[in-house]
């Protein structure tokens, strides 16, 4: 009974080939959207990464960026420590507390044809950390996403086993891929960067399977085998021929009128005059 069950949520949960193919789709997006996207990523990263180590040096969200300028020699460090303290008051505990569930909804919203809901979600999930701290924004808006999945996987099993005819309906295997596709889209975003650097350096030396340049026509039988397509108006030659071997002529076109229709011999039908049987003859005695 536990082989069976287990068998199938195996069967329930993508595979590696296609969790792999969803980390590639998460680089198939527009340019701008890219460049943001790796902007983020990088923020990200060092938001996750600065959470190593004592309390005293970890990093907040805005301290991230402010590192990076304080690096290039811009002091910006008074107005982080401004806009910290202002997200920090408790009057707008209650709008972050928002901004953290609400980046799980959004996290859950992403697919592949539309991924920007993920930096949104991470956007929204850096804004609430500000105020609340990492661990608290983080596990509330994973909580968002997984407590949306599973509300839409329970609303689904009712109707299980009513067939789709004309309206789009939930279906429980279908929800949980479709909850699987926007975790892994969500969580390869502070790696989307690394990602394509690590692409875009290995790719060179790849050895990619040889391409099909052109369609390649292989008809089962000789006949079927294309011919190509006459011109607009093509003008027959004197002798009543096409112009090259091998012209199709338009069936569309009718024929002239001092054009000799061939005879079609017809095969004899059952039942012809011929095909009866003659008049039995007398037998002679034998002499």
């Amino acid at each position: 009974m536990s082989t069976s069950r287990l068998s199938v949520a195996t069967d329930l949960l993508p595979r590696w080939r296609d969790l792999t193919l969803l980390i590639q789709r998460a680089a198939d997006r527009p340019r701008w959207q890219r460049v943001l996207a790796v902007i983020m990523s990088l923020w990200t990263a060092g938001w996750i990464l600065g959470q190593i180590g004592p309390p005293e040096t970890r990093l907040s969200p805005l301290g991230v960026p402010g590192e990076v300028l304080a690096f290039f020699g811009l002091d910006v460090a008074q107005a982080v420590q401004t806009a910290g303290d202002f997200l920090a008051e408790p009057e707008r505990r209650t709008v972050l507390l928002l901004c953290a569930w609400g980046a799980g909804v959004l996290w859950a919203a992403t697919t592949e044809r539309s991924q920007f809901p993920a930096l949104l979600g991470w956007s929204s999930v850096m804004i609430a950390a500000e105020g609340l701290g990492y661990h608290e924004a983080v596990y509330r808006a994973i909580l968002g996403m997984v407590g949306l999945i599973a509300l839409l996987f329970l609303c689904s099993l009712p109707l299980r086993r009513v067939p789709v005819c004309r309206r789009a309906r939930l279906l429980p295997r279908d929800v949980l891929s479709t909850g699987f596709t926007a975790a892994a889209l969500s969580a390869v975003v502070p790696l989307l960067a690394v990602g394509l650097l690590v692409t875009r350096v290995c790719s060179p030396y790849l050895t990619r399977p040889p391409q099909i340049l052109g369609p390649v026509r292989t008809p089962i039988r000789p006949e079927e085998s294309t011919v190509a397509a006459p011109s607009a108006d093509p003008e027959p030659t004197p002798g009543g021929e096409p112009d090259a071997p091998g012209a199709a002529v338009r069936a569309d076109r009718p024929a002239p009128e001092d054009a000799s229709i061939p005879e079609i011999a017809i095969p004899d039908q059952p039942g012809a005059d011929h095909d009866r049987p003659a008049a039995a003859r007398p037998l002679r005695p034998a002499e």
